[in-house]
């Protein structure tokens, strides 16, 4: 099954693009919050029934946050991501 150029100059299986969008969409939706892996996982599928595959969800958090669009803190023994804030400039007088 042939891929976009998009998704050959970026090394991103179209699977991993897909969970990346909805890992995205929900964190952004949800700034004031971070989750664990399993808890995220669950949150991007809750209500269609589909299954996320572990692997291919792993991948998708770590190339989200390559691309600092998620972050990841581990608290206690437990990983949370979040949505990676965008740093304001400090005004300076």
């Amino acid at each position: 099954m042939p891929i976009s150029r998009k998704q050959f100059e970026r090394g991103m299986d179209p699977a991993v693009e897909e969970i990346m969008g909805k890992i995205n969409h929900f964190l952004t939706q949800h700034k004031d919050e971070a989750y664990a892996d399993l808890e995220l996982a669950e949150a991007i599928t809750s209500g269609s029934g589909e299954k996320v595959e572990l692997e291919v969800f792993k991948q998708a958090l770590v190339r989200l946050m390559e691309l600092a669009m998620a972050e990841k803190k581990v608290i206690g023994d437990t990983e949370y991501y979040s949505c990676k804030e965008k740093k304001r400039p400090t005004l300076r007088y």
